[in-house]
């Protein structure tokens, strides 16, 4: 008894000692999170200077229905318990239950260091989508004013109500953006937004590019068009706007719905900065770019912080990924989302069973944590969910009773943190690398796998080759021999 009372009491001094350190941090102005530099590149660091691992879970209390103060205590207490020290809250912009949510952990969890994922894109349920070639919703668009301004006064209002929290690390601005393509009926469509002011901001890119030169651009794209009216996307796709992968001109669509993107993503995160320059900022990124379209050597150039990569596929596709986003970037990369399920899904991992599910979590986040550019994993999610396309990716049940995938990733987690400085100082190897140019970063898609099946090899050989972008090596072609 006196033993464990002691070990209590120990437990209870180490959260009281967070505590203090997280609360003394808020004093200061600090974030409880930051990087610092090593050997030329970012490393994440906590409250105390030291560099550390985040290993954390995707917590969405209203899809789960847990409003009440009672119920986020609960499932709080469960997510601390299971060694979790990040929580990427879900709340769909609702600021009442994330106010509840961050004070209750403040309160009882001061060890919990949040992401705060919300969508100023998403200020009204009247924001109007782009649109395809069938007149269906695919985006919003980007480029038009309205949604700019609105989303930046959503944001900062929105940030300036919570930016009080100590226990906030990071603002998590868009996650699921479909800028590129998606998949219908075997075929790839254009995600480019099919509007008026969509067509005539894409006319003036284009224009804008290849210097008001038509001859050129149709030489390059092998297109016909007799002048610079006729050139927008429902000319150049007549058929109904589906993309063969081979098309010489799907790269500067490509290109510019991501311009555009990046357009509305540097005023918003400009503007969050400026009434709160101590929180970062980020942005989650699917890991297939083909329907994501967001360029990853952007994101830090857009005024954002660090990259953050959803990694369901645990492929080399994600390997690959996620290596050239922390290069391209030079900061460490979060891995924001990933999961496992036993219902069966195409193209998303699934286990037979939840002795099965736990085992491969178990070797999931070990898989994550080997990757010396990723700096932490969000496992999605706490609980099982409403939505018949992710039913049971939680670790606890609809009736609040942890699965065995909860112990799995508990213990895990305890062993991932107990090595987290070693895991955040270690080195980026690259005395190998990859030359990654703008024709790959939107590629088509024979393309680019071919860099991915080509950094999947040399992985496999014990080779671990880091990422440069062309525009790096233009500025600085000694880079090859100095990182």
């Amino acid at each position: 008894m006196v033993i464990y009372e002691f070990g209590a009491w120990l437990i209870i001094l180490f959260l009281l000692a967070h505590a203090i350190l997280i609360a003394d941090a808020a004093s200061q102005g600090k974030s409880p999170l930051h990087f610092s530099e090593l050997e030329g590149r970012h490393v994440l660091t906590d409250v105390r200077d030291c560099p550390t691992y985040a290993a954390g879970i995707v917590y969405d209390p209203l899809e789960c229905g847990h409003t009440e103060l009672f119920d986020i205590d609960n499932d709080l207490k469960l997510i601390s318990e299971a060694h979790f020290n990040l929580v990427r809250l879900k709340t769909g912009n609702n600021l009442e239950v994330t106010e509840k949510v961050l004070a209750t952990a403040a309160k009882y969890y001061p060890e919990l260091i949040f992401i705060v994922s919300f969508k100023p894109y998403q200020y009204s349920t009247d924001v109007q989508s782009g649109k395809d070639f069938q007149g269906k919703n695919v985006s919003y668009d980007w480029s038009n004013p309205a949604l700019i301004f609105n989303s930046t006064i959503f944001a900062t209002d929105f940030v300036s109500k919570l930016k009080h929290h100590s226990n906030v690390w990071a603002w998590e601005i868009f996650e699921d953006i479909s800028l590129a393509e998606y998949i219908k009926g075997g075929n790839y469509y254009n995600g480019y937004w099919n509007t008026a002011s969509g067509r005539e901001a894409f006319r003036q890119w284009m224009y804008k590019k290849y210097h008001g030169n038509l001859s050129r651009m149709n030489s390059e794209l092998q297109l016909w068009f007799l002048n610079w009216n006729e050139v927008e996307n429902e000319a150049i796709y007549p058929s109904g706007g589906i993309i063969s992968c081979g098309d010489p001109w799907r790269r500067d669509f490509i290109e510019f719905s991501a311009v555009n993107f990046g357009l509305w993503v540097s005023p918003i995160s400009s503007a969050i900065r400026e009434i709160d320059p101590e929180h970062m900022i980020t942005g989650s990124v699917g890991d297939n770019p083909y329907i994501s379209g967001v360029p990853i050597d952007k994101i830090c150039e857009w005024g954002l912080d660090f990259p953050s990569l959803k990694g369901y596929n645990a492929d080399a596709n994600t390997l690959f990924l996620s290596t050239a986003a922390a290069d391209l970037n030079n900061r460490p990369v979060l891995i924001s989302e990933w999961g496992i399920q036993t219902a069966f899904r195409e193209q998303i991992h699934y286990a037979e069973d939840e002795q099965k599910k736990a085992d491969l979590i178990s070797a999931q986040a070990l898989w994550f944590a080997s990757n010396a550019r990723v700096m932490g994993y969000c496992y999605f999610s706490l609980y099982d969910s409403k939505n018949l396309n992710a039913p049971d990716f939680g670790i606890v049940d609809v009736y609040g009773n942890p699965k065995g995938s909860y112990y799995a990733i508990k213990e895990k987690n305890a062993l991932i943190l107990q090595i987290g400085k070693q895991l955040a100082e270690r080195s980026w190897e690259n005395k190998t690398a990859i030359i990654l140019t703008s024709d790959a970063i939107y590629p088509p898609r024979p393309w680019d796998q071919e860099f991915v099946n080509l950094y999947d090899e040399l992985y496999r050989m014990g080779v671990r080759p880091c990422i440069i972008g062309e525009h790096e090596l233009a500025k600085s072609p000694e880079c090859i021999s100095t990182r």
